[in-house]
């Protein structure tokens, strides 16, 4: 199933307060998420805003007016923003920032995470870091699908097929890929550190001589699995060989991301041209 979502909020602007009414639900859920998570005004400054034209830079907002979110947040029951309206009348912080925020939570957070990479550049372009994205409609269907590692097996195990024939894989090696997935060990990682950290492992094994930075990889990874508010944050199908559904060089391991936030689980690869 490939489905996308839709729904949008429709909050009208008022004169000085914000207009929300082009955001959608899952935009509002994911920057509340962002701004909850933020403890210090440095968390919120240095996430990179993505434009639509794909260039990357810093945010409209500053220090200052970051630290006023987070003092805002703080006057809140729990500490925490519930509703975007709650963002009105903070000193600074006026519709173009939060277009600034918009910009970069209305694409998806592998989108984003494909933006950064690329725009650092940590990989290079003989080094393809892809996702395929399996979108839930509803948070029932959504559930019912990942919550039991079986239906996740049977789910990644169906996708892989779906890749594999799309590169017109032999039918020989896709019954070998979903032979793997079905025996593969399912290593779960429950932090975003550790996830981050497992995953740059992974990388690393493409190339020892560490050509990527081990630790630029890994920042955009951990900020990239926080945003999937689930446990665990990242799923290492152990011992599935890449190489039957990539052309590259690959390594063993296929990393999957359960995303409750988009409704989404992301099966990520990569390959390199040397």
């Amino acid at each position: 199933m490939y489905l996308s979502y839709r729904n949008s909020i429709t909050q009208t602007g008022i004169m000085g307060q914000l207009d929300f009414s082009n955001v959608s639900e899952q935009a509002a859920s994911r920057i509340l998420r962002f701004l909850n998570q933020a403890f210090r005004p440095q968390d919120i400054i240095n996430k990179p805003l993505i434009k639509e034209e794909g260039e990357t830079k810093d945010y409209g907002i500053g220090p200052v007016v970051a630290g006023r979110i987070i003092r805002q947040r703080k006057t809140l029951p729990g500490w925490r923003f519930t509703e975007l309206s709650q963002l009105n009348g903070i000193k600074g912080f006026g519709q173009d920032k939060f277009e600034d925020l918009l910009d970069t939570f209305s694409i998806s957070s592998a989108e984003h995470l494909q933006y950064v990479i690329q725009s650092t550049p940590i990989l290079f372009e003989n080094f393809p870091f892809t996702f395929h994205a399996i979108t839930f409609e509803s948070d029932k269907e959504f559930k019912d699908e990942t919550k039991d590692d079986t239906k996740l097996r049977n789910l990644v195990a169906a996708n892989i097929e779906h890749l594999a024939t799309r590169e017109k894989i032999s039918e020989g090696d896709i019954q070998k890929a979903k032979d793997q997935i079905g025996s593969a060990y399912i290593e779960k990682l429950y932090t975003p550190f550790l996830g981050a950290y497992a995953w740059a492992v992974w990388f690393y094994g493409f190339d020892a001589d560490n050509w990527f930075g081990f630790d630029q990889m890994r920042i955009p990874l951990e900020a990239y699995l926080s945003e999937s508010d689930t446990d665990p944050v990242l799923h290492l199908f152990k011992g599935f060989d890449n190489g039957l559904i990539v052309r590259g060089i690959s390594v063993l391991d296929l990393p999957v991301v359960v995303n409750p936030v988009e409704k989404t689980v992301y099966l990520w690869t990569a390959e390199l041209f040397d």
